[in-house]
């Protein structure tokens, strides 16, 4: 059971309101840095965010790239950890970290 009796804080200055608000789960403190993937990396990684069950050959034609291509930039995800594969090559999908 989550316990939500935690108080608000109002922080009031001359120019603006600050208003603590409390998560009913503890956020992740690790911050993933996108800003070093290049654009077909970013689509790919776009395509599993929308679509965590997808496969190579359904990216492969999302991208207009052959599936080898595809399979070096799942690599290059899983390797840099941005995403990890959870079961199975058919019954699995992806989770992006």
């Amino acid at each position: 059971m989550i316990n939500l009796s935690v108080n608000f804080v109002f922080d009031i200055q001359n120019s603006h309101i600050c208003v603590r608000i409390p998560f009913a789960f503890e956020p992740s403190s690790k911050l993933t840095n996108y800003n070093d993937l290049s654009e077909k990396h970013m689509m790919v990684l776009t395509l599993i965010r929308d679509n965590p069950f997808i496969n190579r050959e359904q990216i492969s034609k999302a991208c207009g790239l052959r599936t080898t291509r595809i399979q070096q930039i799942l690599n290059d995800l899983k390797k840099s950890e941005k995403i990890e594969r959870i079961g199975s090559k058919k019954g699995g999908y992806w989770s992006i970290k």
